[in-house]
């Protein structure tokens, strides 16, 4: 629940740096556009690779759409620091996350999650 942690600085409530830049943007604005475009790629591209790594480990089944699941983390985790902004409580953000690691967890290979090939037809559920 680190994602959470970090937003949640004493009373404060803050949202994310990159996405509030995100959400204000005007279309116009391809500058601007390009250097947060490029955050979420670098960030984005981070979690593929840890994905990728517990992948070759073993840890990961080889159905797990890395991409996606790369994807998925993100937009979870700007669901979360938006909900937490916006509600100035963590609690709906908790439960995103929550639920965005267990999502991921169900491609885990170590016999006590899921299999893949069964939550492959399920929609995450937030």
């Amino acid at each position: 629940m680190a994602a959470i942690d970090q937003l949640e600085v004493g009373h404060s409530y803050r949202g994310c740096p990159i996405g509030t830049l995100a959400a204000g943007l005007h279309d116009t604005d391809k500058t601007t556009r390009a250097a947060v475009g490029q955050c979420f790629r670098a960030l984005e591209s981070h979690l593929h690779n840890v994905l990728r790594r517990s992948q070759q480990q073993g840890e990961l089944s080889e159905e797990a759409d890395l991409e996606a699941i790369s994807h998925f983390i993100l937009a979870s985790q700007q669901g979360a620091a938006t909900f937490t902004k916006a509600y100035g409580d963590s609690s709906a953000g908790r439960l995103v996350i929550v639920q965005a690691m267990q999502y991921v967890r169900s491609y885990s290979v170590n016999g006590q999650e899921q299999s893949a090939s069964t939550t492959n037809k399920r929609t995450p559920s937030l």
